[in-house]
């Protein structure tokens, strides 16, 4: 009773059978105080089987009062989230009708799934409210806050997808930097054929990005493709960059390949003097 009662001050509504199974023990054992003979408690009836009942009952409906007790806050938590998610969409609707690229593919399965998330929170809470609070939890984690780690991709997606200008011209800027760097190299002797073709191969997947970047509207999945591949040729352009300036990659080193000594001038040669005597000067 007196759980119950902490419960209830928490705002949790009690199921009508918790109320009787509470009442029902009470009597039992007022009866069971009462009585003065053994027929007395014969007159009572099944006690053992009584009280097994309602400890069935409280057993099972406890840990539900325990779940109505925290709703307030469960709710709160959720509100809140979505209340974010509300305004990330109306920044992404504003940012659409401004962007020269074509989001609105993506905004559109953003407004979609952010409805069918409110959609699922509004039936977990009717099927808590309808008794079925085991059920009403469960949908709550499935259904909502499992939702709830998803759908921040769309707000995600469309943020970078909004700077997709912006890492095209970064990539043609990276690009005719490289192929400075190349004909420097060719220039010096260096044979750049690999590092060339790796170059036109990243050139390539640049004119392709652009072609994605212009669909509409844009398929972010081939979008994030596509740049994850320009970033792979950027890697492998640098590894054929440190070999022909002779810079020593990790890889190297990972391989077991030593790197050269350093050839130490003596220090005689260059103070006139042997490399004794300075020592012996310091």
């Amino acid at each position: 009773k007196s759980r119950v009662a902490a419960l209830e001050k928490k705002g949790a509504k009690v199921p009508q059978e918790v109320t009787d199974a509470i009442a029902t023990a009470e009597d039992t054992v007022v009866k069971v105080n009462a009585a003065q003979t053994l027929d007395d408690i014969d007159a009572i009836g099944d006690i053992p089987g009584t009280l097994d009942q309602v400890s069935q009952t409280i057993q099972e409906q406890l840990p539900n009062l325990e779940r109505l007790a925290n709703l307030p806050k469960i709710y709160s938590r959720i509100d809140k989230q979505l209340k974010m998610f509300d305004r990330q969409l109306a920044s992404d609707q504003a940012l659409a009708k401004r962007l020269k690229l074509d989001i609105s593919g993506e905004v559109a399965d953003f407004e979609g799934t952010l409805s069918k998330l409110k959609d699922a929170y509004a039936a977990a809470k009717a099927q808590i409210v309808s008794g079925d609070v085991a059920g009403g939890f469960d949908a709550l984690q499935s259904d909502v806050f499992d939702a709830m780690d998803g759908i921040g991709e769309h707000h995600a997606n469309i943020q970078q997808i909004s700077k997709l200008s912006a890492t095209i011209s970064q990539a043609g800027r990276d690009l005719a930097k490289f192929q400075r760097q190349i004909s420097n190299l060719k220039r010096q002797g260096k044979d750049t054929a690999a590092a060339q073709a790796v170059l036109d191969e990243g050139a390539a997947k640049a004119v392709e990005l652009k072609t994605v970047a212009a669909a509409k509207p844009i398929d972010p999945d081939t979008v994030f493709g596509v740049l994850q591949e320009l970033q792979d040729i950027r890697d492998r352009f640098v590894q054929e960059l440190d070999k022909l300036t002779g810079t020593q990659v990790q890889s190297d080193l990972d391989a077991g390949i030593q790197s050269q000594t350093l050839n130490i001038p003596d220090l005689g040669n260059l103070t006139g003097g042997s490399a004794g005597q300075g020592q012996a000067g310091q």
